[in-house]
């Protein structure tokens, strides 16, 4: 029986290229869909930095409720249907797809307006929120105006460690602001603000004592003892 032996052929320098061509090509046109997204995020925070007076703020930050979130995706996406179709129609015809694509171009533009606008900026005399829906107006609240703090949390599902937890200041006129994952505030910031609350004496309520999951989800997740030990205190407090 007579067996046969494949005979690898070299590759030639033509198919070489080629190859080279298209992994080029394909690069390009992932840094072309992504490079504008990341400077699109760090943007919105290098304009705030920018145009947003501090006032001697303790804390600053993009305000991170569902409307803003809704409108960051939709953003995204609307980047990334221009981005596109210049990739579709060349650079060279960006003025003819602007002009034929104006109303999401409008849209894209409004997000980002809005998208800019809002935040929350806390200092030792008051508390600053711009609203998502708000452009151009601030509504300022001094640390006399909160009646009470309340905290509580969420937990990810069985597969997620994710303790995402809430510290919303009750203000005088029945308003309400949600300072912690709203506000994008790490723990250690936290600290800094709760401190400013037990020194003015504010009421405070536990509106989700820690289950037993929440207490094994703090002692797992990515916090120093310091952090864990400051969680575990919040949500004990008399």
């Amino acid at each position: 029986m007579e067996t046969r032996q494949k005979v690898l052929q070299p590759v030639s320098p033509n198919h070489i290229r080629r190859w080279i061509r298209g992994a080029g090509s394909a690069l390009w046109n992932l840094i072309v869909l992504f490079l504008p997204v990341a400077l699109l995020i760090q943007s919105v925070h290098f304009l705030q930095e920018i145009f947003v007076q501090r006032q001697g703020a303790l804390y600053f930050h993009a305000y991170r409720d569902g409307d803003t979130r809704s409108a960051y995706v939709l953003l995204i996406l609307l980047l990334v249907f221009f981005q596109y179709q210049l990739l579709k129609n060349g650079f060279r015809q960006w003025r003819r797809i602007l002009s034929r694509n104006w109303p999401p171009l409008v849209v894209a533009i409004l997000l980002f307006a809005l998208i800019l606008d809002s935040y929350i900026m806390v200092n030792d005399r008051a508390i600053v929120h711009s609203d998502f829906l708000s452009l151009g107006r601030e509504t300022t609240h001094t640390w006399n105006d909160v009646e009470k703090i309340t905290v509580g949390y969420t937990l990810g599902d069985e597969y997620s460690d994710l303790f995402a937890g809430s510290y919303i200041l009750q203000f005088s006129d029945g308003s309400d602001l949600e300072i912690w994952s709203g506000g994008g505030m790490g723990v250690s910031d936290l600290k800094v603000i709760d401190t400013l609350a037990l020194k003015r004496k504010i009421p405070f309520i536990i509106q989700t004592p820690l289950s037993p999951d929440a207490l094994d989800t703090l002692k797992t997740g990515n916090w120093s003892p310091e952090d864990q030990q400051f969680l575990t205190n919040l949500y004990q407090r008399r």
